[in-house]
């Protein structure tokens, strides 16, 4: 970002007068642009390893960020919830840490799982031609529908294997090529990190 500020000046004062006008417009829009915060979505596994980080440092990073705004998604929750209550780890009941970790990176920001979702999520099972169950996948699917639907920027996830496997991906961006949809960016927990 930096050179891209540094080549502005330099054109700044290599324009002419109109040129300028035009060099200040592209600035505004330079300045705005930086200013909007990323919208992740955080798949149901990511709480997991972020709960478990001792220190929790990522957690903090991310919950303290300007940069970024956590959206969460009632299928998500609801696997969190799913965590068996009298599981614990670090001396804490692991669901309730779970919870309180999502509660505190989304803070209200929240999505509903829709009609629109679910077809979309749909779509992407039938031209999905990989080996894994189509039932333990839809999970998977119902979150990059969301994330997809709702135009975020980002779904950050650590499931290599199932949710952003090759053959997910590809069934992804047929449908979304079909319907003129545009996937979010698939990040893992380090390159979230990366972007804070």
């Amino acid at each position: 970002m930096l050179e891209q500020i540094k080549f502005l000046a330099v054109t700044y004062l290599a324009t002419s007068r109109i040129g300028r006008r035009f060099w200040f417009l592209r600035m505004l829009l330079l300045i705005y642009v930086m200013k909007q915060p990323v919208r992740v979505l955080i798949e149901t596994s990511v709480y997991g390893i972020l709960a478990e980080e001792s220190p929790p440092v990522t957690l903090g990073k991310i919950g303290s960020s300007e940069n970024v705004i956590i959206y969460g998604f009632t299928v998500v929750r609801k696997e969190l919830r799913d965590t068996p209550k009298n599981l614990v780890k670090k001396g804490r009941k692991f669901r309730i840490t779970l919870l309180n970790s999502y509660d505190a990176l989304t803070q209200g920001h929240y999505l509903q799982l829709t009609k629109l979702v679910e077809v979309l999520a749909e779509e992407y099972l039938k031209n999905y031609t990989g080996g894994i169950s189509k039932k333990k996948l839809r999970n998977d699917f119902l979150i990059v529908a969301c994330a997809t639907f709702n135009n975020l920027d980002i779904l950050v996830s650590e499931d290599n294997h199932s949710m952003f496997s090759t053959k997910a991906i590809e069934a992804y961006n047929k449908v979304n090529m079909e319907n003129g949809l545009k996937a979010p960016n698939f990040y893992s927990i380090k390159q979230l990190a990366q972007l804070l």
